[in-house]
């Protein structure tokens, strides 16, 4: 299976920068949030799976949501799975 690039995701992650904020909800959060996940010839999240060091459940679940609702780019061979990480200070 095809793998997102780093690049690609980000670019995605950006154009909701917006909805990550506000999951984020002006906590100061410390840790890592990393969410697999697989998507579809059409570029829709299929799978996903969350690993966090973080804390806030809240925080940690809306933000799998986001992910979860984001399109993203058809990949040529019909399926990809990438990888979308966080890292708050």
């Amino acid at each position: 299976m095809m793998v997102l690039s780093t690049a690609t995701v980000s670019m995605v992650a950006n154009d909701h920068a917006a909805q990550l904020s506000k999951c984020e909800g002006g906590n100061s959060l410390h840790g890592d949030i990393a969410v697999t996940f697989e998507i579809n010839a059409a570029g829709r999240v299929t799978k996903s799976q969350v690993s966090s060091t973080i804390k806030n459940i809240k925080v940690v679940s809306c933000i799998l949501t986001a992910v979860r609702s984001w399109p993203f780019p058809k990949p040529p061979s019909g399926a990809a799975k990438g990888v979308y990480t966080i890292t708050y200070q």
